[in-house]
């Protein structure tokens, strides 16, 4: 993906254009039609997953997949590889030059950048397990880390005489698991720039504890309408972050365990549907 950007003197983004999505898969014989590798896996392409074909909002099809923990699939197991690739590239020019380089290596304007490649574990493993793992190369930190993960392991019951998913979920990043795709996790803008000016001040849960802590969730379904989850996370000692390429003097601390709550309502109206909810981290 190619993220080219002009940014005015307040900051604000006047004009986004030229994306190029670079995507490549390791899946033996075969057509390859969308990345990640659950488009493979599913034999559906991107739009059934995501609204308008690209990522990160999800369809229907695609927050059951999700809640079902990644194991629909219309092939073998191993006909196909769970290994997708990403990159993420771009220009950024300001109006003015900014006060100071936004990085090492890196001019005060006009700057050409790889801001990340990505690698991708990303399937089903039989009829209960399923994976989202994500390691990415910073092309401005110039360093590798771990990056989002999501491992499920879910089963399927009766509950009221109306079906319900109960999924457990090993993570590392507070709303990562969320089946809508619309918590800071995956919210807007999507994609920008390490090189890019942006605010300085952000809600602890809009990227504080991403990749710093470790999160237990488990989470129900309940008829195609209910959603409920509850956790905790804990922030893990520095020597596993510093394995995971995160330096433990950046990141924020967790006193003991965080609790996460998250609650949803969908509704159908016609061809339409719609969701009603609320989400709340405590740390302290």
């Amino acid at each position: 993906m190619m993220l080219i950007e002009t940014l005015g003197k307040g900051g604000a983004k006047a004009l986004a254009a030229g994306i190029l999505t670079i995507g490549g898969w390791f899946a033996g014989a075969g057509l390859a039609q969308a990345v990640p590798a659950f488009a493979m896996q599913t034999g559906q392409p991107c739009s059934s997953c995501h609204v308008g074909g690209f990522g990160p909002q999800l369809t229907q099809f695609g927050r059951e997949f999700k809640m079902n923990g990644y194991t629909m699939r219309t092939v073998g197991q191993w006909d196909v590889a769970p290994v997708s690739m990403m990159a993420v590239a771009s220009y950024i020019r300001t109006q003015r030059d900014q006060d100071s380089p936004p990085a090492p290596h890196y001019s005060t304007n006009d700057n050409l950048t790889l801001d990340q490649a990505s690698f991708f574990l990303a399937g089903g493993f039989g009829q209960h397990f399923g994976a989202f793992v994500q390691a990415t190369y910073d092309g401005v930190g110039r360093a590798f880390s771990w990056d989002n993960l999501d491992l499920r392991a879910v089963t399927t019951t009766s509950l009221f005489g109306s079906n319900a998913v109960l999924g457990v979920s090993l993570n590392n990043s507070p709303t990562v698991t969320d089946p809508w795709n619309t918590l800071p996790a995956w919210g807007y803008p999507y994609t920008d720039s390490g090189v890019a000016p942006g605010p300085a001040a952000s809600p602890q849960i809009a990227g504080g504890f991403a990749q710093n802590v470790i999160g237990l969730n488990g989470y129900m379904w309940w008829n195609g309408a209910v959603y409920s989850e509850r956790g905790f996370y804990w922030s893990p000692d520095a020597s596993f972050l510093n394995a995971m390429g995160v330096p433990p003097g950046e990141t924020n601390q967790i006193n003991g365990a965080a609790p996460y709550v998250r609650v949803a309502y969908q509704g159908n109206a016609g061809d339409h549907n719609f969701e009603v909810g609320a989400f709340g981290f405590f740390s302290d």
